[in-house]
């Protein structure tokens, strides 16, 4: 198998044809030149489906949940693996979101939604260079920017590069 052909098969296939090399007794060095990957993707490859629950692994197969969205998952517990996988295809979480919820069941924490919205706030106001509110409001919501004279509002324009008429 030539490495491009490895990186487009889905998370399980890769795992598969990892599995069947290490069945024919081909050493890692093998693998990993065969593949085109390197250690520390193969060790994140395997230690990733290790932790995974089955039926995470299930929802991956069926194309349900991105290898990004299981490799924040994989580092949570049973339960809080239940949780957050109900919750990421539930509420339709981003990537990001999905590794700060875990961050957070991890540390014992609870990740609120405001948490979550401040962050990305705060985000948006150092891309911007302006405050930024974000205010949801269930499945819709609004983004709040604010500026405090023309040249502040032209600046926005110019960096979320919207051409303004003359």
């Amino acid at each position: 198998m030539t490495p491009d052909k490895f990186r487009s098969l889905s998370f399980s296939e890769r795992l598969d044809e990892i599995y069947y090399l290490q069945s024919c007794k081909t050493p890692s060095k093998e693998i990993k030149s065969t593949l085109g990957i390197s250690r520390s993707e193969l060790s994140h490859l395997l230690r990733t489906d290790a932790k995974l629950d089955d039926h995470v692994k299930d929802l991956i197969r069926r194309n349900k949940l991105s290898l990004g969205h299981a490799k924040a998952i994989a580092r949570l517990s049973g339960a809080e693996q239940d949780r957050l996988t109900r919750d990421v295809i539930s509420k339709r979480w981003s990537v990001r979101r999905a590794e700060a919820e875990a961050r957070a069941a991890l540390s014992g924490k609870s990740f609120s939604d405001n948490a979550y919205y401040n962050q990305l706030s705060e985000t948006i106001s150092d891309q911007i260079g302006q405050p930024v509110k974000i205010i949801p409001d269930g499945s819709k919501g609004r983004i709040q920017i604010e500026y405090f004279s023309f040249e502040d509002f032209d600046n926005i324009m110019a960096r979320m590069k919207i051409q303004l008429p003359e």
